[in-house]
């Protein structure tokens, strides 16, 4: 019996293993995906921020695919990652990498999740930036005419900078005096902007001026 137990318990284990190993493949290989598709990354991350996705399955694809917290989403992690290259093929016709080459396999051995979550964040970080001072320059006001959206691409910019936090929810409605509400997912303290004449300002609970969104974004 004894026997038995030991030899279920190393099954389950191996489960376990294999797939966490496909976890972060596939995050492996969406970096890769998204390497291909830089020159197209703003598209990308538009098509992305301003589909249908929850803030958290967004933190999931374009910020933290590295977290380690228990997160309720509707799907396994490992799908938004899938979900991450059906977009860039969708949106850049570069086609998904379905099969790793040896070269590939080898770079794969040298990476853990934590190298692969920092990667996935330095690929889409200037973007995210240009994307925003695209939106306060007046350049996107098409696809960015909803302040809801903004608040969305500005929660993708609070989720690179805070690397150990996952975007809960991003909000903004009449409930919330005008403000976008920034919510990560085990922290008390939320992030709040607000449009204040024709600047954003990133503001206290009593929506007093603490930094200029414009700064935030600033080139390095």
């Amino acid at each position: 019996m004894i026997f038995v137990n030991v030899m279920i318990s190393f099954a389950l284990v191996n489960v376990c293993i294999a797939e966490a190993d496909r976890y972060t493949t596939e995050v492996f290989k969406a970096n890769l995906h998204l390497k291909q598709a830089e020159a197209q990354l703003p598209a990308v991350i538009k098509d992305v921020v301003l589909g249908k996705y929850m803030t958290r399955d967004i933190s999931l694809m374009l910020t933290s695919p590295d977290t380690e917290k228990e997160i309720d989403t509707k799907y396994d992690k490992l799908v938004y990652q899938i979900f991450l290259q059906d977009m860039i093929t969708y949106t850049t016709d570069i086609d998904v990498i379905t099969v790793l080459d040896e070269e590939m396999k080898g770079q794969l051995e040298n990476f853990n999740l934590s190298d692969l979550g920092d990667a996935r964040r330095k690929l889409t970080s200037e973007t995210v930036k240009n994307l925003i001072r695209s939106v306060i320059r007046g350049e996107l006001s098409e696809e960015f005419k909803a302040f809801v959206d903004v608040c969305r691409l500005i929660a993708v910019f609070r989720a690179i900078e805070e690397p150990t936090s996952v975007i809960e929810a991003a909000d903004f409605c009449e409930g919330t005096r005008g403000r976008c509400i920034i919510e990560p997912l085990d922290n008390d303290s939320a992030f709040y902007y607000k449009q204040i004449g024709d600047e954003i300002w990133e503001i206290d609970n009593n929506d007093t001026k603490l930094h200029l969104l414009a700064d935030q974004v600033k080139k390095n």
